[in-house]
């Protein structure tokens, strides 16, 4: 009896090892211009660790630094830190005006692999800062296509639909894609940038045959006392998962103001299933 007990015990400890290895923690974060000035705040820098430590892979936006170090002095200390091991790809630097901005995905090498990255060649001229986009691969070779961007505000309801011809330009090229597409930022998807009769014209969210929105309308993403939910998670139909937005404020028993020194954004997060 105490022998099968053992066994049966191993066997439940074994499943439950599976089941955590097969759900895959992503996150997407707006961090208020993010440059050498925030690596300046040791306070928030360990905020930050930790926050980005929550997650296999981490897309970051609003990274402002001309002088190409914060980014790899974030992940350095990140590592020292919180005992990881975390890699990163970063974009060009993208924006039509002289204040430019850069995309990244943090991520975990033992958990994944980077394929591919693309950045999105915007001919059309429709994104302010057009969408980057990684292949990852676990280690079963399982592979998921996921594109960031941060969108214009003014420009949100364009950009967010424009998004479906990103997903239509890449699954022409890209047979990566239809495994399943994950598309994340801060989209500036609601408050007066986006109404909700112009949210529902937009191909993105018309598709619903397509294409799921992971954080609903009206759900606070901002540090901002407000249910405004500019940033999202939308996948295709494809993509088993769950998203919600990390209260960082309240995980980590902090004041708002606390909180702002972080970013005006809270992060987003997502869970998908089976990979």
């Amino acid at each position: 009896m105490k022998v099968a007990l053992i066994v049966a015990t191993a066997i439940l400890l074994c499943i439950a090892a599976q089941c955590s290895a097969e759900r895959l923690h992503i996150g997407s974060f707006n961090i208020q211009v993010f440059g050498t000035k925030t690596m300046s705040k040791p306070r928030v820098v360990t905020l930050l660790t930790k926050i980005l430590a929550r997650y296999h892979i981490i897309f970051i936006q609003e990274i402002r630094d001309h002088t190409d170090t914060a980014l790899h002095q974030l992940v350095d200390t990140m590592n020292k830190q919180q005992g990881t091991n975390y890699e990163y790809v970063v974009s060009e630097r993208l924006g039509r005006s002289s204040s430019k901005e850069q995309y990244a995905f943090i991520y975990d090498p033992s958990r994944l692999s980077i394929v591919s990255t693309l950045q999105f060649e915007d001919q059309e001229n429709w994104f302010e800062r057009p969408p980057f986009s990684v292949v990852i691969q676990n280690n079963s070779g399982a592979r998921l296509f996921l594109t960031g961007l941060h969108a214009k505000p003014t420009d949100a309801v364009a950009e967010i639909d424009h998004l479906v011809d990103v997903y239509d330009t890449y699954s022409s090229q890209n047979n990566d894609i239809t495994q399943g597409w994950i598309v994340m930022g801060d989209f500036n998807a609601g408050g007066h940038y986006v109404s909700e009769e112009q949210m529902n014209r937009i191909r993105l969210r018309e598709q619903s045959d397509r294409f799921t929105w992971l954080i609903q309308d009206g759900i606070r993403t901002t540090v901002a006392d407000n249910n405004n939910a500019y940033d999202r998670f939308v996948s295709t139909n494809t993509v088993s998962g769950s998203a919600d937005v990390f209260r960082f404020d309240l995980s980590m028993r902090i004041s708002i103001e606390e909180a702002r020194e972080v970013s005006d954004h809270f992060p987003i997060e997502m869970v998908v299933d089976g990979f």
